[in-house]
């Protein structure tokens, strides 16, 4: 009887334990920028999305990273782009009109915040970081995490951008932090 209790209980903490680890074993592989303006260790497993064509019309290079399965297909997932802003973009040319942008609210929800802009430095490079509580409306209203890192180039600028469920943003966030960490600019 108490093997049947034990074998019981170990079906149904299996899911949360596969569930935990996998956040905690996430892998990485290595990912080149179009147009070599950027190297960094991304997450595996997650969706990626590359716009190279449309991005050199826009001078906008990079990756956006989704994480989707099953579980998070009718919720809203987490997200991280890295993005190279070209000197000729067509909207941001400076750092400073992104921040500017990103920080606008539309008709402000209740509970949305944002943080004024800090200077930190990443991998021996300066930058500007700012968070936001914001909602997603996609898949279904839910309230948001986000977290942006700006950087300056010599010509043109990056930004590395995060966003996640907010329940849910602490687990996720150790992973754009490794993200980040491995971020190299070629430029």
């Amino acid at each position: 009887m108490n093997a049947n209790i034990l074998f019981t209980l170990a079906l149904l903490m299996f899911p949360a334990t596969l569930n935990a680890q996998s956040k905690n074993s996430q892998t990485f592989e290595k990912f080149i920028c179009d147009g070599n303006f950027f190297a960094a260790m991304i997450p595996s497993g997650w969706d990626k999305q590359e716009e190279i064509l449309l991005g050199r019309q826009e001078k906008q290079y990079g990756v956006d990273l989704t994480y989707t399965n099953p579980k998070t297909r009718n919720i809203a997932f987490p997200s991280i782009s890295l993005i190279y802003f070209g000197p000729d973009h067509l909207r941001f040319k400076t750092p400073a009109e992104y921040i500017g942008a990103s920080l606008q609210t539309r008709k402000k929800i209740k509970d949305e915040t944002a943080t004024a802009p800090r200077h930190s430095t990443f991998n021996g490079r300066k930058a500007q970081v700012f968070e936001k509580i914001t909602y997603s409306s996609i898949p279904k209203m839910a309230l948001m995490f986000e977290k942006h890192v700006v950087m300056p180039a010599k010509k043109g600028f990056f930004v590395l951008s995060f966003q996640a469920p907010n329940d849910a943003a602490k687990d996720y966030l150790k992973i754009f932090d490794k993200v980040i960490a491995s971020f190299k600019p070629n430029i």
